[in-house]
């Protein structure tokens, strides 16, 4: 059983993976944080005021909610004495080579998101393919070019390469496994594969089940029953998928998604959902018990807990 999940795709962009920087780990985090931090401190220990330029390229879920955390970021750094660098002289830039922001929702959804973004200071440049990406600048294929202190990869994802060793395997362009409703590969019916690795079409007239945690998540799920049918020699069962709508983090409170397909939130109560959901996965994997001790403990150190990560 295959559930290896997925990493960046940088669509052999000349530069990304020298220049730029990825989430794809805790390790490539933390190396972001403190890159982030150098260039603040580099910033305040210049004799004047200068300004800062952030890049994220991709306007998915991960770039929209990173840029908007940047900016929460940015302010905690003028707060903690780093007077130098004025929040308003910090350009954050959100690029997407398709025309509109977070393309997985609405266009009403997308639109009430980049307007509040857009409000918070942060630039939104749309249609921009990258073409090249050095340590300075991110280059577009319509000739211009953005100036970038620090460039974040957040432009789509394929399967990690070490299913590339999967030779008699079928795979798709992006790598994944190609899989039945039932979550077996075409080329083995003893192996299983879900979540980011795997390519599940249910339905020809609909494209690919898209690398979401709530599709690995209902597929995890479904596979403890499908084993159990298959130890007992019952025929495999069918994979189908609730969707359950999607929730896109835009500051500490607001929020902004989509549930059961096309029922719109926003604001605090959008907010409010995001954090149960993530009470809810903090429960899933310690049990109630020990989600609730988090939960309580978080909000007793909430006041004296620092903002900033300088570490």
């Amino acid at each position: 059983m295959l559930a290896v999940g997925s990493v960046s795709n940088d669509f052999g962009t000349e530069g990304v993976r020298e220049h730029c920087h990825f989430l794809d780990s805790r390790q490539q985090a933390d190396i972001f944080q403190q890159d982030l931090f150098h260039l603040y401190i580099e910033a305040q220990s210049q004799p004047n005021e200068r300004a800062l330029n952030i890049g994220i390229v991709g306007a998915g879920a991960t770039g929209v909610e990173l840029a908007a955390e940047l900016i929460e970021t940015t302010k905690n750094f003028y707060r903690y004495g780093l007077k130098k660098i004025d929040p308003k002289q910090v350009k954050i830039t959100l690029i997407e080579a398709s025309d509109r922001i977070l393309p997985a929702l609405t266009e009403k959804t997308a639109a009430h998101s980049a307007k509040q973004l857009k409000k918070m200071g942060i630039e939104i440049l749309t249609q921009h393919k990258v073409q090249k990406v050095d340590e300075s600048n991110v280059y577009f294929s319509n000739g211009s070019v953005l100036h970038s202190d620090i460039t974040v990869w957040a432009a789509g994802v394929k399967a990690p390469k070490v299913l590339e060793s999967f030779h008699d395997f079928k795979r798709d362009k992006i790598n994944r496994l190609m899989v039945y409703a039932t979550l077996q590969t075409y080329s083995d019916p003893n192996v299983f594969a879900f979540g980011d690795c795997a390519n599940c079409q249910l339905d020809a007239r609909q494209p690919p089940l898209g690398p979401r945690a709530q599709v690995a998540s209902q597929q995890a799920t479904f596979l403890v029953d499908a084993m159990a049918a298959r130890l007992s020699g019952s025929p495999q069962p069918m994979f189908t998928f609730n969707e359950k709508g999607s929730l896109v983090s835009l500051s500490h409170n607001q929020a902004v998604g989509e549930l059961l397909g096309d029922v719109s939130v926003q604001g605090f109560i959008a907010k409010t959902m995001y954090v149960s959901l993530y009470r809810l996965h903090q429960a899933n994997i310690h049990g109630y018990t020990q989600a609730g001790m988090l939960t309580m403990k978080d909000f007793l150190t909430r006041r004296v807990r620092p903002k900033i990560k300088l570490y």
